[in-house]
C-alpha cells in the first residue's frame, strides 16, 4: 500500500525511525527535535500523525480528536476464499481482505487474508496480551467457515489511532503565523480518501500562501 509514497519519495531526503519530540525554533527557523538530535532549518513543517501525536509536537491543545483503535491480523490460508473482500456482521472481525486478489500481488506467493477488528472489539482490549486477542480472532475466523488458516505464521498489529470518532470543523489545520499546518483523515472521513482530501485542500493553500511570501520577498528586494 505504500508503493506510491515509495515512488514519490525516491529522490526525496527521508528519514525514518525517528520519534518528534516537538518543534523548536522561530517561524523564520523551525526545527524538528527528535531523542538523537534536531533536523532542519525548515520554512514549514507540515504533520500528518494522527491528532493526539500532532497535539504533542505542535504543542496545540486544540488539536484534540478521540480515536478508536483497531486490531488487523494477517494469516496465510491454504484454500483461497471465494471472496475478494467481506464486510462482516455480528463478529469480532469487521472487514476481510484477500491479499492474493491486489492487483500485482503472487496468487501462491500471497495467500492469506488481512482481518480486521471491530472498533469497540478493539478498544475493550487493549489491555489484553497480543497472543490472547490474536487467538480470539483466529477462532472469529474459524467460525466464519475460512478455512487452511494457518494459525502459527498469524501476525497481529494495533492501529491505536485507526478510527476517528468525529471529523474535524475544518479540511485541515494551519497556523500562518507560526508556520506549521497539520492534515489528515480526522479532519475530514475516517478513511484514505478522507486522508488524501484533507491534503489536498491544505496543499493548495500552502502553495497560495508561498506563492505570495516569494512574491512579497521579490518585491521588497526589487525595493
Amino acid at each position: 500500500m505504500n508503493s506510491l509514497c515509495k515512488k514519490i519519495a525516491e529522490n526525496l531526503d527521508i528519514q525514518v525511525r525517528q520519534q518528534i519530540l516537538g518543534i523548536s525554533g522561530t517561524p523564520k527557523q523551525r526545527f524538528l527535535e527528535t531523542e538523537d538530535g534536531r533536523f532542519g532549518p525548515f520554512d514549514w513543517i507540515v504533520s500528518t500523525a494522527p491528532a493526539p501525536q500532532t497535539q504533542i509536537i505542535f504543542n496545540k491543545p486544540e488539536l484534540s480528536m478521540p480515536y478508536s483503535a483497531a486490531f488487523a491480523l494477517m494469516v496465510p490460508v491454504g484454500e483461497r476464499p471465494d471472496f475478494d473482500a467481506a464486510v462482516v456482521r455480528d463478529s469480532p472481525v469487521s472487514w476481510l481482505a484477500v491479499t492474493s486478489s491486489k492487483p500485482e500481488r503472487c496468487q501462491h506467493k500471497q495467500l492469506g487474508i488481512v482481518a480486521h477488528a471491530d472498533s469497540q472489539w478493539s478498544d475493550e482490549r487493549l489491555q489484553e496480551p497480543a497472543d490472547k486477542v490474536k487467538g480470539e480472532l483466529l477462532d472469529a475466523l474459524e467460525a466464519l467457515a475460512i478455512a487452511g488458516l494457518r494459525r502459527d505464521c498469524a501476525t497481529l498489529h494495533l492501529w491505536r489511532f485507526s478510527r476517528p470518532i468525529a471529523a474535524g470543523a475544518q479540511p485541515y489545520f494551519i497556523d500562518s503565523q507560526d508556520k506549521i499546518a497539520a492534515c489528515g483523515d480526522w479532519f475530514m472521513h475516517d478513511n484514505v480518501e478522507g486522508a488524501f482530501d484533507s491534503a489536498y485542500a491544505l496543499f493548495l493553500t500552502l502553495r497560495k500562501q508561498i506563492a505570495g511570501q516569494i512574491a512579497g520577498s521579490k518585491i521588497d528586494e526589487d525595493t
